[in-house]
Formats: C-alpha cells, structure tokens, sequence
C-alpha cells in the first residue's frame, strides 16, 4: 500500500511501497500491459532505496519517483526510518534508472503531491517526520536536471493527505491536514501559476466542507472534489470549482457513496470513484459520477476485486485499473483488477493502402481533432515491410509530414533516427528501419491536420499511412479522417482501414464518403470522375455499397438521412454511407466505376449521438 503507479500510454508501471507481511518499504515493482495481461519486474539494478507515501509522475517517457519514508542511510553511515528528499527517473524502453539531482531540491517529506506539466514535475506539500507540515515546494526540470524554488508570498496553509491537479495552465491544491492548525483539516486551496510563480486562493464562498484523504480529478474545465473524512465519518459530499470563475457549485448526494482513502479517476465524461474506507472497513464498491447530470450511478458489483483502501487507480483511456492496497484482517494486498467504465466508441485508427505517386498524386492524409483536450497520435509510413505480405512494388524508403494548418509539425525519415523512445513507447513498433513515424500530442477544437506521405527518392510504390488514437477520450476524439490519392486500378484502388473502438453506449455513427468530380473546383486536373465506396466488416464480409450518394445500395433514396448530417455531396456522381458501427475492423474501398482512374478522397465522419 501507499505505493505509486502511472499510465505510460500502453502500460501501468506500479513502484515502491509498504509490505505489511515484512514490515519493510520495498524499491521494486512492475510494469502491466492489459493489451497482453501480463507483468514484468522493474529493473532494481541502480533503483532507489525503498519507500512509501512518495510521488509519481509520467513525463512522456520516464517515471519519476521522489520523497517518501523509508530506510535511508544517514551520513553518519547509521540506517534511520525517515523521509527523503531523493528521487530518479525510470526509463521502461531500457528498463534502467537515473538518479536526479539534490541541489535546491524541496526538503524531505512524505503524503506530498506531484504534478506533471507538460516540462516540469510541481513538488508541493507533505509532511516530515514528526508530522509536520509543510507548506513549500520546487519545480523539477528533467531535461536540465535542476531544481527551481516556487514562492511562499501568499502560499496557503501547510498540508499533507491534500489534493492536487493541473488544469493545463496551473495546479490546484485543495483541502488536507493542517497540523500547523492543531491537527486541524483545512477547507481551503489555492491555484499556482507556474508561468508567473504566483499563488491566488481559491473562494471560500460555497466550498466543500474541510477534509482529508479525499480525491479531486479534473474535467477540463471544473476540478471536482469528493469524500474524505475530518478525522470523523467518511463523507459522500463533494463540489465541483470552476477556476476560471472562481466558483463552487454543489455536487448531488442522492446514490452517493461515502468513504475516505479511495481512488477517482475521470474518463472523459464522469468521474469513477472505488474502494477505500466507508465508515469503517474498506469496500469493493464504487460509483460513477456524470456532473452534467449531476447524477450518481453505482458500479457493477460482479468481479470486482477484494475490498481495499490506499490502492491506486489510472484511466487507460477506455479502463479503469486498480492495484494493490490495504484489506482487512490487516494485510497489503498485491491484486487488482480492471473496469470498463461508460465510454463511447470512436475512431481509433485509419490507414490507407494505396499506389503513391508524386505531386497532387501522392497520399495525403487528413484528420480532425474534436472535443476540449489534446489528443496524443501516432502517424506510420509504411512501404518496405509489405513486401513480406506479398505487396509487389511498395515504396522502399517512404518519408512522414504532419502539418496544421499554418505550418510543419513534424518531419520523419527513418523512424529510429529522431523518435525512437516515444515509438517503441506507444507499443506501434515498425519492422523496417527505412520506414516512418512521428508521436504527437495535439490540440483539439476542431483543429485539422494534414499528413503527406512520399517516397524519399522519388520513385512511384505502394505504401500505407496509419493513424493511430493513442490515448482515446470523450474529451477529445478523431471526428474526421480522410486520405486523398491517385485511385488506380485492381490492386492500385484505395483501400482504407478503419478500427471502430469499444464502447458501452452501443454503436458509433459514421458517415462515410468517396469524393471526386468536385475536387476540379479545388485545382484538381485530373478527379476520378465517378467514384464508388465498398465497406467490408473484419471478416472481409460486404455490408454496404454506394454509387451515387442520393440513392442507397438497395436502390432506394437516403438523400434525406445524409443532408440531414451536413455532409452531403456536391456531386451527385460521388458516394456516401451513413452506418451505426459496432466495434470492429473494417475496410473501406474506393474505385472508379468501370475501372476509371484518377485523384479520390475518401473521408471518415465520427458523427454524435
């Protein structure tokens, strides 16, 4: 219990904590991939001493584990159980650590927070030995190895068994135990701005009662805050704080659990709650949370793991997954367990295999990002490879371009050369050194972009561009994908890959479309003049067909279903499909009827439902 975990994007690296059965703070753990089940033990070679109630944080590519209680060796050479003001960093691609530098470094403690935010870990708060609180802080900088101290001018009380989240563009600590206040728990928060160094206090007006060892996930756009205790019964109240307005709003009690030292996580539509105590014992149950209901509904009791408290939970994105912790008959626990929380499908990945030629005929990508938070990707250019599938021709060294819409994004040749962690990190890895990738994290709102995929000699070939979904959320999703080309003839047609992802709302709406004779008004001299779509499902099976648009491939009119999405086309001649998905793969073909050639775009809609 009271170890550490974080979500690498593919996998859950848990570290350190307290053994119950052998009284000691361990500096071990493992790394889990759900895709395969299966676990593999951290490296202890070089790892820091063992610890518990430190912090984690994932910057990208390293773990970074800092402060803590343990055994340290004190530098009379004597081994004392104290707090730590050590840390390292924890590569899982090579299975090695670091150790990170002490100079300016915060003062030992533990029951601390730690943030990530995007350059810099925000160390803040805790307590040392002694149970003393503190109520100071550093930011860490991997890249330079250093340490920057935070201001105290308007700092808000000192704390530990607080909360903390970053909203993007600042962290909020909230709440805790304020043993400079007579042991007292403490009902207020404060926002730092790490641009500016500056602390402004959170409202008082219609904030959550005091409390400790609660949670607070951030939804970006409010911090919700929920249980605890105050040294009392556990507490199934909670508020939603809007930082932009510096306002509290009430969340509902009516099906609220109660309970202190559980986990939260936020899926991208509601906040799960599970575990922890509840006015006593820990429980094996928890509830979902959806704030713009302002409803409660419990989790589904079946195959839940043993009842547990000061375990940790992180969203895979579609998952939920807990680990270890402490039961009753007192004993820590090395179990967990994995829930599929209410998710919607979505778009996933799109790829598209094609012949690719030079100037307006080579592949061209596109892709929109929607919804409020960034979206991490991954792009692939695959061309040598294929020839292991039977692929006569493919490109023998394709090259990668991401672009927005103002500028370059990123360039590959070979993906080995410039992104090698960040691809093997993503668990996508490619089978030829010639071939390309670029990982990106991208801003959303509607923002486009483009992905432009060549041959580095010039030399025409079959290649395949992918684009993967690394981090699928309801706050931001792949709503559109479409890839642009010259559509040959057999196995030179444009065929397109689409994986359709799981979900717990039912089927995804799609609209799907084979655009041609209208690309002439955009300074295409040679569209595909009659453009037809086939859309197989993972067995290979046909489930639908379209020629032109405005008639379905019963022969009957959906003119009215697809005006009704917006997207109908300006061409009579071009094709549309409007289908609810089930998760799957599935495969979309665009031809020229009667075998005519010539520049297509197909496109890809990820419609609401």
């Amino acid at each position: 219990m009271d170890h550490t975990a974080v979500w690498t994007g593919s996998e859950m690296i848990v570290w350190g904590g307290y053994d119950q059965a052998t009284g000691l703070s361990l500096n071990s753990g493992g790394r889990y991939r759900p895709a395969t089940n299966n676990w593999i033990a951290t490296n202890v070679a070089d790892a820091p001493e063992g610890r518990n109630g430190h912090s984690a944080v994932w910057t990208g590519s390293e773990m970074i584990i800092w402060g803590g209680f343990g055994l340290f060796q004190q530098p009379s050479g004597t081994f004392v159980y104290t707090t730590t003001n050590t840390g390292a960093r924890y590569d899982p691609v090579t299975n090695t650590w670091k150790s990170m530098s002490k100079i300016n470094a915060p003062s030992a403690r533990l029951r601390h927070t730690a943030i990530w935010t995007g350059s810099e870990m925000i160390v803040w708060g805790g307590e040392r030995v002694g149970s003393t609180t503190l109520n100071t802080g550093a930011r860490y900088n991997p890249a330079t190895d250093t340490w920057r101290p935070m201001t105290v001018a308007n700092v808000p009380a000192s704390r530990s068994l607080h909360s903390a989240i970053w909203t993007g563009v600042e962290m909020i600590v909230w709440g805790g135990l304020s043993r400079d206040l007579s042991a007292s728990t403490v009902d207020t928060g404060a926002k730092y701005n790490p641009s500016s160094d500056t602390w402004i206090a959170t409202s008082l007006t219609n904030a959550p009662a005091a409390r400790y060892s609660h949670s607070a996930v951030w939804t970006g756009n409010e911090m919700i805050v929920w249980g605890g205790t105050y040294a009392g019964p556990s507490l199934n109240t909670g508020s939603k704080y809007n930082p932009v307005t510096d306002t509290w709003t009430a969340a509902s009690t009516t099906n609220a659990p109660a309970r202190d030292r559980h986990t939260a996580i936020w899926t991208g539509n509601e906040m799960v709650i599970w575990g922890g105590a509840s006015n006593g014992p820990p429980v094996n149950t928890g509830a979902r949370y959806e704030p713009l209901q302002d409803a409660w509904t419990a989790t589904r009791a079946g195959d839940a793991p043993s009842a547990r408290r000061n375990h940790t939970a992180l969203w895979t994105g579609s998952q939920m997954l807990i680990w270890g912790g402490f039961m009753e008959p007192p004993a820590t626990v090395n179990t967990g367990g994995i829930y599929c929380a209410s998710v919607p499908g979505q778009l996933l990945n799109i790829s598209t295999r094609m012949r690719v030629l030079t100037g307006n005929n080579a592949l061209i990508g596109g892709f929109i990002v929607s919804g409020t938070d960034q979206k991490k990707v991954i792009v692939r250019g695959i061309g040598p490879s294929m020839t292991s599938f039977g692929v006569v021709g493919a490109l023998t060294d394709p090259t990668l371009e991401l672009h927005d819409s103002r500028t370059t994004l990123a360039f590959n040749d070979n993906w080995r050369d410039t992104q090698e962690r960040e691809v093997r990190a993503t668990g996508l890895v490619l089978s030829e050194d010639l071939e390309s990738a670029i990982v990106a994290t991208l801003p959303a709102n509607n923002s486009a972009y483009t992905v432009l995929l060549a041959e580095k000699n010039g030399n025409p070939g079959i290649g395949l561009v992918e684009i993967y979904d690394l981090a699928p959320s309801d706050k931001s999703m792949l709503a559109n994908i479409s890839t642009r080309g010259f559509v040959d003839t057999d196995d030179n047609v444009m065929i397109g890959g689409l994986i359709v992802g799981s979900g717990d709302r039912g089927s995804t709406k799609v609209v799907a479309r084979a655009i041609g004779p209208s690309l002439s008004s955009f300074g295409i001299s040679n569209p595909l003049q009659d453009p037809t779509l086939e859309l197989h499902n993972g067995n290979g099976s046909i489930i639908a067909t379209n020629d032109n648009w405005k008639t379905d491939d019963a022969g009957g009119s959906q003119e009215d279903e697809i005006r009704a999405t917006g997207l109908a086309p300006i061409d009579e001649r071009e094709a549309a499909l409007l289908r609810f998905l089930i998760p799957d793969n599935y495969t979309i073909i665009l031809r020229g009827r009667s075998n005519a050639t010539g520049i297509g775009l197909v496109e890809v809609y990820n419609l609401p439902q």
